[in-house]
């Protein structure tokens, strides 16, 4: 599907080059229709040949198998949260790159386009992440504001747990923020793409928790 005429392709092509950060315009079927110069850069893909593919084959990252931003933007499913990946380059290295993934919307307020901004962050994570466990930034991680010995540990334990596939349970005593940490579990691991979901269960019959958690026993009679 052509999203634009030739003429207003090139005006796009050039407002998005004079950006610093990389920019990549996907459409409906997950084919590249824009592609800057920064991006170029970044991926090391030219632009001739990210606008012959698809976004996972120039930009796969850790989402793409499992919570696709992209497609839970065509979903209608609202505009994902900010995330870090590991994104492999076309020279075989591995960058870590932030992503904000924003609509391109057209008549009747329809999604015609996602337009992927991306921002390497390599430098500022180097250490941890050759070390496997990315080590969070000073002032906090995620949601989470603390600088205490006691915060740091935390920080990285969810480093080290955000991406795990199993069911985690988050606990603790009323008023320690368990909320916000299973926020940033979310916002920053291999859930981002999805809905974050809150369940108040206070007060409620431990069947009924249940129910909501895993659904009714057995089928219909």
């Amino acid at each position: 599907m052509r999203l634009w005429p030739d003429e207003r392709l090139q005006h796009l092509e050039a407002a998005l080059d004079a950006l610093d950060d990389a920019v990549m315009v996907v459409d409906r079927d997950m084919n590249v229709v824009g592609f800057n110069r920064a991006a170029e850069r970044l991926t090391g893909f030219s632009r001739k040949e990210a606008l012959a593919s698809r976004c996972f084959e120039v930009c796969a990252g850790r989402f793409c198998k499992r919570l696709c931003d992209i497609e839970a933007l065509f979903a209608g499913r609202g505009t994902p949260e900010d995330f870090e990946t590991p994104v492999a380059c076309k020279d075989g290295k591995v960058r870590l790159v932030r992503i904000r993934t924003v609509p391109l919307k057209g008549r009747g307020d329809r999604v015609l386009a996602a337009v992927r901004i991306l921002r390497e962050v390599t430098s500022q994570r180097n250490d941890d992440v050759a070390a496997g466990v990315p080590v969070p930034e000073v002032k906090g991680y995620g949601d989470l504001v603390g600088q205490s010995r006691a915060m740091l540990d935390l920080y990285r334990v969810l480093a080290a747990l955000r991406d795990t596939e199993y069911p985690l349970l988050v606990w603790g005593d009323p008023g320690t923020e368990k909320e916000w940490v299973a926020r940033t579990i979310h916002r920053l691991g291999i859930r981002a793409a999805g809905p974050f979901v809150r369940l108040y269960t206070a007060g409620a019959p431990p069947i009924l928790v249940e129910e909501e958690l895993f659904g009714k026993a057995g089928g219909p009679s």
